[in-house]
């Protein structure tokens, strides 16, 4: 069975690399007694799936993992079990078994919200001057990015990829 597990990543969990919380993860799971499924082979390991790794400096509210599991206790007490091991800053909030034919959390995630925020006392910009320069930067007609990958680069527009974006005081 595979079951989804939503987390936050908060505070100074930011700086935690996404390798890294793969293996906090694993240990998290191995103290909490889980009944984890392994992959089979030579090197055994734990069956998981992050959705779209978050970078690092970066904090979240709503990350989501999958985890492959022989079985499971009711949501309300796996999350207690999980939580009981972790760190302050890294809090399981939602644990979901999913049906056999669901998709993987990667190919689910469809968009993200992110928040900009500049610190109190921060003179370097003003939040009207920041808005101001976000706006004009935005109603280019292209924002051309070059994206790297182990193979190749090849330029991409990320204009097309945003779809709002707003401020508040």
């Amino acid at each position: 069975m595979v079951a989804r597990i939503k987390f936050t990543k908060l505070g100074s969990a930011k700086f935690i690399g996404h390798l890294d919380l793969l293996r906090y993860f694993q240990k998290a799971f191995k103290r909490a007694k889980l009944d984890l499924a392994y992959s089979q082979g030579y090197n055994p390991r734990q069956i998981t799936t992050f959705a779209s790794p978050l970078g690092v400096g970066l904090t979240s509210e709503g990350e989501y993992l999958d985890l492959t599991l022989n079985s499971s206790d009711s949501p309300e007490q796996m999350i207690e079990r999980i939580n009981k091991v972790m760190a302050d800053n890294i809090q399981v909030v939602a644990y979901t078994i999913l049906l056999d034919d669901s998709k993987n959390a990667m190919s689910v995630v469809a968009a993200a919200d992110y928040i900009v925020s500049l610190k109190d006392g921060y003179d370097f910009i003003s939040n009207k001057e920041f808005q101001e320069k976000f706006e004009a930067f935005y109603k280019q007609e292209d924002i051309k990015i070059i994206k790297k990958t182990k193979k190749s680069e090849r330029e991409m527009d990320l204009k097309p990829l945003i779809y709002e974006f707003g401020f508040t005081k």
